[in-house]
């Protein structure tokens, strides 16, 4: 953790509650919209009251593959636990 963190609790009221969804709504692509929109309002909150900004980016890094070789593992157990 890095040091000189503040946290804060936010505890927020919504002005019109959000309807549970009925069971057949239920979908993935449905569940992942309504915590989009949860997400979106609580970006809006922090930056009413807090003029906090979020700002998201996409940056390419090298990417590293571990595969087991053909003649297979050759992981062994530590002899103590860390």
């Amino acid at each position: 953790m890095r040091p000189n963190v503040d946290r804060y609790d936010v505890l927020a009221k919504p002005e019109k509650p959000e309807e549970p969804p009925k069971p057949a709504e239920m979908t993935l692509a449905n569940m992942e919209t309504r915590i989009g929109r949860r997400r979106a309002r609580m970006r809006n909150l922090l930056a009413d009251r807090l003029q906090l900004v979020v700002r998201r980016q996409t940056k390419e890094m090298p990417v590293y593959a571990i595969s087991v070789a053909k003649g297979g593992h050759i992981v062994v157990a530590s002899p103590r636990p860390l």
